[in-house]
């Protein structure tokens, strides 16, 4: 497969700062064969639709204390289109192994699920797209 773009989807029941602190301190980094870095970057570079999408939703009544009002965030919605197109075309060759790795460079904890809005954890997908190649005369 000739990979050449990549993105980043953050499921969207993440909390706004649990998004901000992974756009802001961490990286990923793509190895072929656990050789080299092929590719490095922040996951805003890798758009899903690019930056933080937040959908609020109404409070209709009175809330009850301590409750807030229901809302969703992520970086969009996984459109084959949002993606970070690579400088250097990545191939990769029947059972090669690779690898995405994330690194952290300033500690964070995720939002616990006792704050106002509760967190949820950190899900997140990382997709190549890019041709897949056959070989001639097979």
């Amino acid at each position: 497969m000739d990979v050449t773009r990549l993105r980043v989807y953050v499921l969207n029941n993440i909390a706004l700062s649990d998004l901000l602190a992974i756009y802001t301190n961490v990286t990923f980094t793509v190895q072929v064969q656990g050789s080299f870095n092929k590719f490095e970057g922040l996951p805003w570079m890798m758009p899903a639709g690019g930056g933080a999408h937040i959908t609020g939703g109404n409070q209709v009544g009175t809330a009850p204390v301590g409750s807030s009002v229901y809302h969703s965030t992520g970086n969009s919605n996984p459109d084959i289109r949002c993606s970070l197109e690579l400088p250097d075309i990545i191939q990769l060759g029947a059972n090669e192994a690779f690898s995405t790795i994330m690194q952290n460079w300033t500690p964070f904890t995720t939002s616990a699920n006792t704050t106002n809005p509760p967190g949820t954890g950190v899900t997140l997908v990382i997709a190549f797209q890019g041709d897949r190649f056959l070989p001639f005369g097979g």
